[in-house]
């Protein structure tokens, strides 16, 4: 089996080694939502929700270097994340950002009102959240992607799987290959 799994979405195929040493494809390639970047939806839904659509909205209209910079940087912590129990994730969060959510509320006005932030803090220019919470960001396309493997594996052409090959850049995160 093969388990591309690219920015966009996770495309799995299977193949067999057929006697005469060359690969037969067994079942053709399905394709699911769940690659990359829908962990990076999730992150940006959650930005959405802690600040505001309209503070989101107009820091990403307003600043687009900071945008494109600060997706830059999630991207880099979730390559590197380590799921690792009581730790932290610490990402530079740009000031314009900042300045924007402040002329809305106070970052404490919205802890108070959101759940989700009492894992966070906002600390020397930097969002500090738990490990739990940097991890939910992956667990709707870690789920679709364990889904749809297993309900491969129950067609036919497929029980005689033996060896699963994970390949493109989101096959790098530690937590998909958990």
């Amino acid at each position: 089996m093969v388990v591309d799994l690219g920015g966009d979405t996770a495309d799995i195929t299977v193949h067999q080694k057929c006697d005469d040493n060359t690969i037969e494809e067994v079942l053709p390639a399905t394709v699911g939502p769940w690659g990359g970047n829908s962990v990076d939806d999730q992150f940006m839904k959650f930005l959405i929700e802690s600040l505001g659509k309209w503070v989101y909205e107009d820091f990403k209209r307003k600043h687009m270097k900071d945008y494109v910079d600060m997706k830059r940087c999630f991207e880099a912590k979730k390559r590197s994340f380590k799921a690792e129990p009581g730790g932290v994730i610490r990402m530079p969060m740009p000031q314009t950002i900042r300045k924007k959510f402040d002329e809305v509320k106070t970052f404490q006005e919205a802890i108070d009102k959101n759940e989700m932030l009492k894992c966070v803090k906002f600390s020397t220019g930097k969002l500090i959240m738990d490990n739990c919470l940097f991890g939910s960001f992956f667990k709707k396309s870690i789920d679709g992607i364990v889904k749809h493997i297993d309900e491969i594996l129950q067609a036919p052409e497929a029980k005689g799987v033996k060896i699963i090959f994970m390949v493109g850049g989101f096959s790098e995160c530690l937590p998909v290959q958990d």
